[in-house]
């Protein structure tokens, strides 16, 4: 064993004194060499306690598992961990007594929050665990943002809970636009590459537009100005809640919830064939199949749209389902959409328990999924879209309140108060919305011409089962076929830019599309024969 400094010094008072002196020097040395090398080895210590203070740090803060929950417009939520600290601190729309964060953590899912800030409000203070970090400002959701800036926001924050959190396998719960956010973070997904997604609930997500929405952007001044009294009724019915929205939204946020520019983005969208679940509130409203886009509803987002189903426009446009591989219906509720028309109800699709414990069964269920939502390639090419619409007109009764014998799945729309015979029996009414103006009829089993009285106002929703028309659209090339009988006269509307410009078909029903870096509306007419117009819809062509 080496001998020491001060083993050293010890010795050297044995020594004679003439070498004492020497001894002495070669002692300090020594002790010097000692220290130095004690200090090092403090150091070594101290840096490898601290590397091993930080693999465990970092192995405390490791959630391979995780769920995300994400809020929608107008909303605010911190970014929050699964740190048991955070527990009740997720948020207005997560922490609720019966909500689906105190439901959720009981059951095992390590819970995250995103960073949500609406506009013009400072982003909620994070939530965070002893040594856990919080988000960078690119990871932050602006609620009242375009879809797919916040869909890149949140891909990123994606990224970040991979980095930070160790995070391998994601959950996704989203209300509302969060779901729309959600989506589109799967999709450019190309900053998280490693990690998985591996399924996504959605509650009250307009999957294919909401009709406030889509009333909201049409009102002038807040007034309802459509030459369809149809329209024109059900817009003043839900003008309240259209204003609501119009002013926590804002214009392009509110555009980008309308069933004609979710029909142009739908399609553009990647997503694997892992589990997403739809949940839809039914509070407002009746039952009518074939018009779920707009009744029953939660007051913002109609069933079929929560849903993620096809539905019937009001002119009988079609607005197509939003392609997603393996979608599931989990289920309708009787709330609102959420805490902003607690002037409806109270209960709401984040304050039940009854939703929060289908969220949380939905979520456990899909841990045993191995497929992945995000699919690896990045945000979708441009390519060609293809829309399907049947052709449905709107026909007045005759000069003696007669109208056509309806087929199957068409109804009667009329002024509150009509009466509608079919043979001797009067059709039973339903107000649509709740709203006494206008009342809707079913017309199944009614195998005869139905009557009204003389001069009253209503319609048939009729479809023109002869003709359907598909529109084809690839960058700015755009297709018109109309399939079935032969049409009189095809129209083309587009508007761009602001500007409203008729669209120029060649013979085959082929034009070119302006180029322009605004979104650009289409709207189709067609005559199948004289007197008979027919709409076949709108939609928004986003390139």
């Amino acid at each position: 064993m080496e001998e020491s400094g001060s083993s050293r010094a010890v010795a050297c008072r044995l020594v004679p004194r003439a070498t004492s002196r020497h001894c002495y020097r070669r002692a300090v040395r020594a002790e010097r060499a000692a220290r130095g090398g004690r200090r090092w080895l403090a150091v070594l210590a101290l840096a490898l306690g601290g590397m091993l203070a930080a693999t465990t740090s970092a192995h405390a803060a490791a959630y391979p598992e995780a769920v995300l929950l994400v809020s929608g417009f107008d909303t605010a939520s911190p970014f929050s961990t699964p740190d048991p600290g955070c527990d009740g601190k997720e948020g207005p729309e997560w922490s609720p007594a019966g909500g689906i964060a105190r439901t959720l953590k009981p059951a095992g899912p390590e819970v995250f929050t995103a960073p949500v800030r609406q506009t013009g409000e400072p982003l909620l203070a994070p939530c965070t665990g002893p040594g856990e970090a919080a988000p960078p400002d690119t990871a932050v959701i602006n609620s009242n943002g375009e879809l797919d800036a916040n869909g890149l926001a949140l891909a990123n924050l994606i990224g970040f809970m991979r980095d930070a959190y160790g995070v391998e396998k994601l959950h996704l719960v989203g209300h509302s636009d969060g779901g729309l956010w959600s989506r589109s973070a799967i999709t450019q997904d190309s900053g998280y590459a490693g990690l998985e997604v591996l399924s996504l609930t959605t509650l009250g997500t307009p999957h294919i537009g909401s009709l406030v929405a889509d009333l909201a952007i049409n009102l002038d001044g807040g007034k309802c100005d459509f030459s369809n009294e149809i329209e024109q009724l059900i817009c003043e019915s839900v003008v309240e809640v259209a204003d609501l929205m119009l002013e926590d939204l804002g214009k392009v946020a509110t555009t980008e919830l309308t069933n004609g520019f979710l029909t142009g983005w739908n399609p553009k969208q990647r997503i694997g064939s892992c589990p997403v679940t739809g949940i839809a509130g039914n509070h407002v409203g009746f039952t009518i199949p074939v018009l779920g886009y707009y009744t029953p509803s939660d007051g913002a987002v109609g069933v079929s749209s929560a849903l993620g189903q096809r539905a019937v426009a009001i002119d009988g446009s079609t607005i197509p389902a939003p392609g997603i591989p393996n979608f599931k219906q989990g289920g309708t509720y009787d709330v609102v959409h959420g805490l902003g028309l607690d002037f409806l109800d109270p209960a709401n699709l984040l304050n039940t328990q009854a939703v929060s414990n289908e969220v949380r069964d939905t979520v456990l269920a899909a841990r045993t999924n191995t497929t992945a939502c995000n699919t690896g390639a990045g945000e979708a090419e441009p390519g060609e879209t293809a829309l399907g619409l049947p052709l449905h007109r709107f026909v007045p009764p005759n000069r003696r309140g007669r109208l056509p014998r309806p087929d199957s799945g068409e109804f009667l729309a009329a002024k509150r108060g009509v009466a509608v015979r079919c043979g001797g029996t009067e059709l039973d009414a339903t107000a649509l919305r709740g709203d006494p103006r206008l009342a809707l009829f079913e017309t199944s089993g009614c195998n005869k011409r139905p009557r009204i009285r003389r001069r009253a106002r209503a319609v048939l929703i009729d479809h023109a089962e002869r003709n359907d028309v598909m529109v084809t659209i690839a960058g700015t090339e755009l297709q018109i076929d109309v399939q079935g009988s032969k049409v009189r006269q095809l129209r083309a509307v587009i508007w761009s830019g602001g500007r409203r410009e008729r669209l120029d078909l060649d013979g085959d029903g082929s034009a070119t599309l302006p180029e322009d870096d605004e979104r650009t509306w289409l709207r189709i007419r067609a005559n199948p024969k004289p007197g008979a117009t027919v709409a076949s819809g709108t939609t928004l062509l986003s390139r």
